[in-house]
């Protein structure tokens, strides 16, 4: 099987994808910092993507140690499954923070 050549991917690439996106994260919204930031291959080379800016996302690192090799239908179809298991399995966070406000005063009083 031949090589696939790979475009170099340039840092004046990356800022202005990074401006494009707001400096935010195109999984999440949340704000993307030198800290954070990562490149995810919207179709995962290891699936037949290409190692192109057109085929480049900036997402944090945490987004893209969840989404893996997924295709992005596949990634939300997963936190989508994820979410329904756990309002069926857990009480809802507001929930649980009312009940953690409530004990809180009772402690205190």
């Amino acid at each position: 099987m031949a090589a696939r050549a790979t475009q170099r991917i340039k840092a004046t690439d990356i800022r202005k994808k990074l401006r494009e996106q707001n400096c935010r994260c195109s999984l999440t919204g949340d704000e993307l910092t030198p800290d954070n930031l990562t490149a995810d291959h919207g179709i995962p080379v290891s699936r037949g993507g290409a190692h192109e800016m057109e085929n480049i996302f900036l997402v944090t690192a945490t987004a893209n140690a969840a989404k893996g090799t997924l295709l992005l239908p596949e990634f939300v179809a997963l936190c989508r499954k994820v979410v329904a298991h756990a309002d069926a399995t857990q009480p809802p966070i507001a929930t649980a923070v009312a009940e953690a406000e409530s004990l809180s005063r009772e402690w205190l009083s």
